[in-house]
């Protein structure tokens, strides 16, 4: 052959189309989204609820010149041109990357006369899914030591199951009906815990600790990270951990300290402490009470709160709640090293950290969005004496807050996204649905009802929709400083009749067009679907309010997992008896769009009163009957497909760019090889118009120019393509 033949490699394919353009040319660049509904969406194939991204840059080059503009609010852009076109996308947000879709989506297009359909698709590595009902993740939580404790401690539930687990029976007898959930891990294997955060492309989830009055640590500690491998499914899981405890921050300043809890012997006679062994020993049998005194005023302010998971840069996150930091450890490897992985970010020293009046700083929820760290925190108003606020409810000193900052440089400090006076409650008719101030004095419990009640603010846990509206879910603090049927925090006491009630709020805040939040009620987020909030909270027996402070959305599915106390349709959709759902916990699946009930799942049954010889054994006792008897929610969806191919064509000028005129070459045999040339991958050939690709992803069909299901292909891992049959001085070696 007398003319080159070139080719290039890129991560995405870049598809060629060469055709005459005499207008104007136009299209749409939008975000993907996994689901529509119920339904898969087609990746690189623009669906009725995907948003269009704004500011990415079009250039049109026709002519021997060239025309740019950005796309507006909804995506879209045109520009007038004429002749031959090629179009390049460029400069898109930094959390966004190319969609993969067998080769239609392309970042460089040849486009015909008149065409407005010339769409660009993006997307969020974290939002990728490859079905519409993923597995999520619940722990659970007992009473009592971990050791030895063989129940289920970490469970995979499928997306659309549905009613109360058939390992257990109802409030009236009667024998669940709904999918018993796959085990992950047992209760001796994780101790009590909260956050969970989700490492796609190594398929492995993070667990960790969390201090619960009456619930076990493992002996690691406060420290400790379990790791949990779904490489080889939900049904075939490893279990490892991490201790960040004393690690030494590769950023500077003081070791890592996540605090510690007297429950053995040894604390017993420290300073402070009764001397009464009693007080602080936990006990291996979780039917058996405890005081697990030194724990009460500490939960909140040690161990962890919530944790996430950055796709982009293989880095976990976590709120340290002793220090008040947030810990960034990368994941890209194997874990071993901490001491250079680790950093540590004191939030009370990052620029326009926030200051409480009357109180501390309590921080606890967190998430990853646009590239962004959300953390969740509440000013608690600790410092008020008891009895100045009427029945210690709290004043607009006491406030929720919303703080964003950048994952690439936390030091830049926080961005205040929402402001809350969680005051907002003190008007309810019924005065044990208001916050009250934070407190570590039992005296200030309300022990006057068949439950007792000292409700206190934590931010749980906060989600994003493909719209950016934001979703609160709030933790009852004193739903985690009792347990049912346990002691009373004082010394020496033997009255086992801690009952509690998980009253807590969901919010919702809409994102606006200056790029604010306003909480619902306020500006353009005003529906009121349910007593005068959008989302519904009550449970099975209808008390309103049941938060259990954890959420998880599958972007484009219109709904929100929402954990819960009672969970059931009652109220909603359906006539449902809700009082047979008493005393279980589990999720709801709320709408997005009309904050109803869409679907509901019980994990189990809590009351260890009502055992019934139809629960086949199963033992009731060291759930928390209406408390805290679960932690965060968790997806296990699959990793954004890695792609390798492009293009053979002949470069007829010799310039090393594709020209509209200059056409594809078909037949020509393409290999990948591992990055050190020793092994053959794959080999396919070119089509008609000169394509080829490579492809893990395991759904793809193929054909002679497409190999799919290669799974030795991976992210951020080097490779060789070849052309052994190309001729001149593009042929290569062997």
């Amino acid at each position: 052959m007398n003319r080159w033949i070139k080719f290039t490699i890129i991560h995405f394919i870049f598809a060629v189309f060469t055709t005459t353009l005499y207008a104007d040319v136009g299209g749409t660049v939008f975000r993907d989204v996994p689901v529509n509904g119920t339904a898969l969406n087609t990746y690189g194939v623009k669906q009725s609820n995907e948003p269009g991204v704004e500011g990415v840059t079009v250039t049109a080059y026709y002519n021997s010149t060239s025309s740019s503009t950005t796309t507006d609010v909804n995506g879209a852009w045109s520009i007038a041109t004429s002749g031959d076109v090629r179009v390049e996308f460029s400069a898109w947000p930094i959390y966004l990357n190319e969609s993969p879709d067998g080769g239609g989506n392309i970042a460089v297009q040849f486009v015909s006369d008149g065409d407005t359909g010339v769409d660009f698709a993006l997307h969020e590595p974290s939002d990728y899914s490859n079905t519409a009902e993923p597995y999520y993740i619940l722990g659970r939580q007992q009473t009592g030591t971990a050791t030895n404790n063989s129940n289920p401690g970490v469970e995979a539930v499928h997306y659309a199951d549905s009613n109360l687990s058939s390992d257990f029976c109802n409030e009236a007898g009667d024998q669940g009906i709904g999918p018993v959930p796959t085990v992950s891990a047992e209760v001796k294997d994780v101790g009590s815990s909260w956050g969970q955060a989700f490492q796609k492309d190594k398929q492995r989830l993070f667990l960790a600790a969390a201090l619960r009055r009456h619930t076990g640590l493992t002996s690691v500690g406060a420290g400790r990270v379990s790791v949990l491998d779904y490489s080889a499914g939900v049904g075939s899981v490893t279990n490892s951990y991490i201790d960040l405890q004393d690690v030494t921050p590769a950023n500077g300043g003081t070791d890592i300290d996540l605090g510690t809890v007297c429950r053995d012997t040894s604390c017993k006679d420290d300073a402070g402490n009764t001397g009464i062994a009693a007080d602080y020993v936990l006990p291996d049998n979780v039917s058996d009470p405890s005081v697990d005194l030194d724990a009460y005023g500490k939960v909140g302010k040690m161990s962890f709160g919530d944790i996430d998971f950055d796709q982009t840069s293989n880095t976990l996150w976590l709120v340290n709640l002793y220090q008040k930091g947030i810990i960034s450890v990368d994941a890209s490897g194997d874990l071993s090293n901490l001491s250079t992985a680790t950093k540590q970010y004191l939030i009370e020293d990052m620029t326009n950290a926030p200051s409480c009046t009357n109180g501390e700083l309590r921080p606890w929820a967190l998430t990853i969005h646009n590239a962004r760290g959300y953390l969740g925190a509440v000013c608690d108003e600790s410092e008020v004496a008891d009895g100045v606020n009427d029945g210690n409810k709290t004043s607009s000193d006491s406030r929720a807050l919303v703080l964003s900052f950048d994952l690439s440089d936390p030091t830049t400090g926080f961005t205040v996204e929402l402001d809350i006076d969680l005051s907002y409650k003190n008007g309810d008719s019924e005065s044990f649905y208001s916050w009250k101030t934070w407190s570590d004095d039992y005296n200030r419990v309300d022990t006057t009802h068949w439950f007792s009640e000292y409700n206190q603010a934590i931010l749980g846990d906060i989600e994003f929709d493909e719209n950016n509206v934001m979703y609160m879910a709030f933790i009852n603090r004193y739903t985690m400083q009792a347990s049912f049927q346990n002691y009373h925090p004082v010394s020496g006491n033997t009255d086992a009749d801690e009952n509690i009630l998980s009253i807590a709020d969901l919010l919702r805040a809409c994102h606006e067009s200056n790029s604010t939040y306003s909480l619902e009620g306020t500006g353009t987020c005003t529906d009121s679907n349910h007593d005068g909030y959008f989302l519904y909270d009550r449970g099975g027996d209808g008390t309103k309010d049941y938060s259990g402070g954890a959420l998880a959305l599958l972007k484009g599915s219109n709904q929100l997992l929402h954990l819960t106390t009672d969970p059931s349709r009652t109220g909603a959709n359906t006539n449902d008896d809700g009082s047979k759902y008493l005393s279980t916990a589990g999720v709801n699946t709320l709408s997005t769009i009309n904050g109803g009930v869409d679907n509901w799942y019980s994990i189990m049954y809590t009351n260890p009163q009502d055992g019934d010889d139809c629960d086949s054994g199963k033992s009731h006792s060291g759930y928390n009957a209406k408390g805290s008897s679960l932690g965060d929610i968790e997806l296990i969806t699959a990793p954004t497909p890695v792609e390798i191919g492009n293009r053979v064509w002949i470069d007829a000028n010799n310039d090393g760019v594709q020209s509209p005129d200059e056409s594809g070459i078909s037949g020509v045999d393409i290999e990948l090889y591992s990055a050190d040339g020793a092994t053959l991958i794959a080999t396919v050939e070119t089509d008609a118009n000169g394509y080829y690709i490579f492809s893990n992803n395991p759904d793809g069909t193929d054909t002679t120019s497409a190999k799919y299901n290669l799974t030795s292909l991976q992210p951020n891992v080097a490779y060789i393509v070849k052309l052994p049959n190309a001729d001149g001085a593009s042929k290569q070696s062997e």
